[in-house]
């Protein structure tokens, strides 16, 4: 049977510090690290030309009643490319947020990312998302005589309780 030699890297030491610092990145939640990607007009002409992002921009405008700028459409996108959305699950998103009188960029930014980060990424999670922000955590607030969608701290508490 023919020997195979291994070879042994000379530094075992960085070897070992370098998996102990990669088992760290992964540990981390993806998008408190990284940096959302911004596209360069060329790029967003080659991505426009695809029919369900084209659909989505045209969606997007009638929705926020503007004209997409191109940090729009980079944003939009980056839904999709940076989070991992779903196009359907955007589409409900900028519904959701325009619903409530949410039209400014930023704000749409902090539900998409809050979304992704607590892993809804699918029509049926999203729905459900919803339902459960505008009848029982809105209800739990009127029953406090309160007539608004509850704040992040609010919410936190509220799904302690589920």
């Amino acid at each position: 049977a023919p020997v195979y030699e291994v070879e042994q890297p000379e530094n075992i030491q960085s070897t070992e510090a370098d998996a102990k610092e990669k088992k760290q990145e992964t540990e981390r939640p993806a998008l408190v690290s990284s940096v959302r990607p911004d596209y360069s007009p060329r790029e967003l002409a080659l991505y426009i030309k695809i029919d369900k992002v084209r659909k989505l921009f045209d969606s997007a405008q009638k929705k926020l009643g503007k004209m997409l700028s191109q940090q729009d459409m980079s944003l939009l996108f980056s839904f999709y490319d940076w989070l991992g959305l779903p196009m359907e699950v955007i589409e409900l998103l900028l519904s959701y947020c325009t619903a409530s009188g949410h039209t400014g960029m930023r704000y749409i930014e902090k539900v998409a990312i809050g979304w992704a980060e607590e892993g809804v990424n699918t029509v049926e999670k999203a729905a459900e998302y919803i339902e459960l922000r505008k009848t029982g955590y809105r209800s739990i607030l009127q029953a406090f005589g309160q007539n608004r969608m509850p704040v992040a701290a609010e919410e936190a508490y509220m799904k302690k309780g589920i």
